[in-house]
């Protein structure tokens, strides 16, 4: 007898218990979504600090543009100051290029811990 109440009066309180609660839902936007600011701006909604959607032709930088992606003398890439190393030394995104490299080494920025960095978009469009 007493299962038998468990299992029908156990699922009303929890439905009574429900029915008080307040829901909260925010819409959040998806990935390459352009997301207005409370400024008026328009942006790229990203789960990343490398921002590559729409960018071909443009120097690859953080959202920020404080950090850009430099080659350094051994030929790998690697996140550099703007301000020490001067927009003309950041890579300029080229989505074109046919050789794959530049894209895989892209995509090896990002910290395999934390994710940070980690360049979202077209890397390739070939």
């Amino acid at each position: 007898m007493a299962a038998i109440a468990a299992i029908v009066i156990l699922p009303i309180l929890g439905i009574l218990v429900l029915a008080e609660a307040k829901w909260v839902h925010k819409e959040l936007p998806y990935l390459g979504e352009t997301v207005i600011a409370a400024d008026g701006s328009k942006e790229y909604h990203t789960v990343s600090d490398i921002n590559l959607i729409n960018q071909h032709g443009q120097p690859i930088t953080l959202v920020d543009g404080s950090r850009g992606v430099i080659r350094q003398a051994n030929g790998s890439l690697a996140l550099a100051d703007v301000a020490e190393v001067g927009i003309d030394a950041v890579l300029v995104h080229d989505s074109h290029n046919t050789d794959p490299s530049v894209a895989f080494a892209l995509s090896r920025l990002s910290d395999p811990m934390t994710l940070a960095n980690t360049p979202i978009g077209v890397f390739r469009d070939v």
